[in-house]
């Protein structure tokens, strides 16, 4: 079950899986598994420095438009952080997404945390965080699945 906290300078979610980091980690960061549980359209250099890019489609907003997610990787400590900057092709400011992976006794602790929404200005800011929330709890269920073999 994913545990799920925002304000309005961040969200947090939580989850457990019955796995290593050294597992979750490559999952997060090799392009083949990032194929299957996230999608074949999602770019991300595996090194400090590296690039990060998803192309979607925006079905919710102005009839749909297509938006592009870029952002850098800031943080590479394998197997226990990435942190990379974070935006959308229309945002004014990047935010900041960092995800941290810890042993515990039931596997995998992983904890997303996106900050940097002040950047943003309202009265966007508010939806944004709540979309992405709904977003990252979705990649984070996928991510789950995939490596329980589901």
């Amino acid at each position: 079950m994913i545990e799920r906290r925002t304000t309005a300078e961040r969200l947090v979610l939580r989850l457990t899986v019955p796995m290593r980091a050294l597992t979750v980690w490559q999952a997060l960061t090799a392009r083949a598994h990032i194929a299957r549980w996230w999608g074949e359209h999602v770019r991300l250099e595996p090194r400090l420095g590296g690039r990060f890019v998803e192309p979607w489609r925006d079905e919710g907003r102005d009839e749909g438009r297509d938006v592009v997610t870029t952002g850098a990787i800031i943080a590479w400590d394998p197997p226990r952080e990435l942190a990379l900057s974070w935006s959308d092709d229309d945002w004014t400011a990047a935010t900041e997404l960092r995800i941290t992976l810890q042993d515990v006794d039931e596997g995998c602790l992983i904890t997303l945390d996106h900050s940097g929404w002040q950047r943003l200005a309202e009265p966007r800011r508010a939806a944004l965080i709540e979309a992405h929330a709904d977003g990252w709890a979705r990649h984070l269920d996928n991510l789950a699945r995939y490596l329980s073999g589901n």
